[in-house]
């Protein structure tokens, strides 16, 4: 099988990104933590009694953390779709253990073979963690040098470490309750990390975040 041109590797490189991006903004969305314009391609903060009232909308007790795990897997999806898009991610093909098909799933053959580390895996694009892309986005932000480089920075590393990782592997009672302040700052960072993307490839993401084909 003959490779694919450089063109249809750039299209479909250009395209991730922009699905990337899409859900980004679909889940920062939902989260009720920033609100972004579509107008002006920017984030704008949001009052905490209405983050406080979705919160427990969703849920009366375990609502903060299911916002903030939207919007942190949203901050997430948003940084790879900005770093695909500028050149500075370049996924990576993996093997992950295959899903098998309904009629195989509940088979003891199957259960032995993933046991036995015998089961079936595919090939999958892998885009890293926010930990791992953190030289990526220091050359990004070393071509856009000033305050808010910096801030871009700082943002995504405490989202990394302080928030992404510490709320998807483990509840902790409160975690999130006096966090609010920061949205800000997240806002203000997501922001000029937009700014540094071509204007077209943000409305892309947006028509394909609000056509629900992605």
């Amino acid at each position: 099988m003959s490779k694919p041109s450089a063109i249809v590797v750039a299209l479909e490189e250009h395209l991730d990104g922009v699905r990337q991006i899409a859900a980004g903004l679909a889940l920062l969305e939902a989260s009720h933590l920033i609100h972004y314009d579509h107008a002006g391609q920017k984030f704008q903060h949001v009052s905490e009694s209405d983050f406080e009232h979705a919160a427990h909308a969703m849920h009366p007790i375990f609502g903060r953390i299911m916002l903030w795990l939207l919007f942190s897997t949203g901050s997430e999806f948003l940084l790879k779709g900005a770093l695909i898009l500028t050149g500075k991610l370049v996924p990576s093909m993996k093997d992950k253990l295959a899903i098998p098909p309904k009629e195989v799933a509940s088979t003891s053959a199957w259960m032995d073979s993933v046991v036995g580390g015998s089961a079936a895996k595919v090939s999958a694009r892998n885009y890293g963690t926010i930990g791992g892309m953190a030289a990526s986005l220091k050359s990004l932000c070393d071509e856009h040098p000033g305050a808010g480089a910096q801030q871009v920075i700082v943002t995504f590393k405490l989202l990394g470490d302080a928030i992404r990782n510490r709320d998807s592997h483990a509840y902790v009672q409160g975690v999130r309750a006096a966090h609010f302040h920061m949205t800000s700052e997240f806002s203000a960072a997501y922001s000029t990390l937009l700014s540094w993307l071509p204007p077209e490839a943000i409305s892309e993401a947006q028509e394909l975040k609000e056509s629900g084909a992605a």
